[in-house]
């Protein structure tokens, strides 16, 4: 499993086992999508990731799901635009890109990890 926390300074990425250890870690530059736009956001989202890889020797296909929270995704056009740049058409409708706001985060299944790629 992966969280990442995007803001508008850094981006952070945690990649976690079944047991709830941290087994990697990756940074990158801001992912808020009203200060870097959509293609930006995503690319530092992705270079996270794929830094938080690297660090647990792992590849993103290896990974179970993700939970992305993003600062300036509150507006829900801006949302539905990150998720459509971060997430394939045929992932599941009912989760949610949340924004710094949200209170009750969802998990996201792997499905939406094949965006990154």
């Amino acid at each position: 499993m992966v969280g990442v926390d995007g803001g508008g300074t850094k981006t952070e990425a945690v990649i976690m086992d079944a047991s709830q250890r941290v087994i990697g870690e990756g940074r990158a530059g801001p992912s808020n999508p009203l200060r870097v736009g959509i293609a930006g956001a995503a690319a530092a989202v992705r270079e996270a990731i794929d830094s938080a890889c690297a660090a647990a020797k792992l590849r993103r296909g290896d990974l179970s799901g993700a939970q992305i929270g993003l600062a300036g995704a509150r507006r829900r056009e801006l949302r539905e635009r990150m998720r459509e740049t971060l997430m394939p058409l045929r992932a599941h409708p009912g989760n949610t890109l949340p924004s710094d706001g949200d209170r009750a985060p969802r998990i996201l299944p792997l499905e939406y990890l094949h965006a990154f790629y």
